[in-house]
């Protein structure tokens, strides 16, 4: 019998920071480990500081990838890139969607509210992540314009686009006989920094809720709803920040997810997880024109792309047609779980680590790939 693949991830993220209630670890740590383990590998999970029980892993286990999450450079990261070069092990360096791009960092619209102390201090953090890239063996990259960034910085950064966690199927049931005909409208940012996100579409929004008295309307991430929706009163209500798990079960009870974002490079770099996310729970979604929406859109012909402010002609379409456009998109719910769930695409991410996808019982991937089209950033 052949030996199992093992791979180790190592968790960056200071311990403080609940690392298991962040969306990022769901799909880079968490999502990917427990699909390796459903066929056949062993994963082990690790914090940076655990400098010790690291050591013994690498020492006592045929490690085959050791890939190190949101990492920083000092002496926990120093003792991990020693071990792994002693024991021959590859060190990889998973940045999801951060911009490692300092200029990028000046020009951000969520961030110009902060001072020029505070931009300089997540510069300074961004000029950490390049450095520790610099000195591992190689970086992976949620999106094209990442992947493209982190070349700069080291040759072998390779593309692992978001997959939906295995841990998401069991949280896909829609109760469709609803008896209102209310029509929910639904925006969760990841932080109330991205009010400027949101930003985008408030202005239309009274006056589409005028127009249209069936819809409710209804933002999370902590957002307090502007002024202008008052008039609104019931027909708004505001959600506090939850975990990734409940954000997703609110999905389930919405009909259109918006995703907006503001036209830097920073939004250019996001990855599709959103819309993803809105898509597979059956809503029906409506996101700014960004290259990794624009390519979600073309590999799963679902949802509506807005350029600038063209926000309140995308709700009109799309509420002038609602049934069709519901129907449509509870139909591809179950082809976007087949395509997008990073169980079918396991067989590429051991590729894309330098190991063969035939090492897991015996077969590759089974999904269609799926390969975004490059953009140089």
């Amino acid at each position: 019998m052949p030996r199992k693949v093992h791979i180790l991830f190592v968790l960056g993220i200071p311990q403080p920071s609940s690392p298991w209630q962040q969306q990022c670890v769901w799909y880079r740590v968490l999502g990917p480990g427990q699909a390796l383990q459903a066929a056949g590998c062993r994963v082990d999970y690790a914090y940076l500081e655990e400098t010790q029980r690291i050591r013994s892993l690498l020492a006592t286990s045929a490690v085959d990838a050791v890939v190190l999450h949101r990492g920083t450079v000092g002496a926990c990261f120093s003792a991990l890139r020693e071990q792994t070069r002693t024991s021959a092990v590859p060190l990889w360096y998973d940045l999801d969607d951060n911009i490692i791009d300092p200029q990028a960092i000046e020009t951000a619209s969520h961030l110009a509210h902060l001072d020029d102390a505070n931009i300089r201090s997540i510069q300074d953090w961004t000029r950490t992540n390049i450095a520790c890239l610099g000195e591992c063996d190689g970086g992976l990259f949620s999106t094209p314009v990442l992947r493209d960034i982190g070349l700069r910085h080291n040759a072998n950064s390779r593309l692992t686009p978001n997959f939906l966690p295995a841990f998401y199927v069991g949280l896909t049931e829609r109760h469709e006989q609803r008896q209102d005909r209310s029509i929910r409208v639904y925006y969760g940012p990841g932080s109330i920094e991205h009010k400027v996100h949101f930003d985008l579409v408030a202005a239309a929004l009274p006056c589409i809720m005028r127009e249209f008295p069936t819809i409710e309307f209804y933002i999370g991430g902590g957002l307090e709803p502007p002024p202008s929706l008052e008039e609104f009163g019931s027909r708004v209500t505001k959600l506090p920040r939850v975990r990734p798990e409940i954000y997703y079960r609110t999905l389930q009870l919405m009909d259109i997810a918006l995703a907006p974002l503001a036209a830097d490079s920073f939004s250019a770099s996001k990855s599709w997880i959103k819309v993803l996310e809105a898509a597979s729970a059956g809503c029906i979604w409506i996101g700014s024109d960004q290259s990794d929406y624009r390519e979600f859109k073309a590999l799963t012909r679902t949802g509506h792309l807005v350029s600038g402010q063209g926000w309140d002609g995308a709700f009109r379409s799309v509420l002038k047609e609602f049934l069709e456009e519901r129907r449509r998109a509870l139909e591809r719910r179950q082809l976007i779980w087949e395509r997008f769930s990073i169980a079918s695409h396991i067989g590429e991410y051991l590729g894309t680590l330098g190991l063969s996808p035939e090492s897991i019982s015996g077969r590759k991937s089974a999904a269609v790939k799926i390969v975004p089209t490059s953009t140089s950033s």
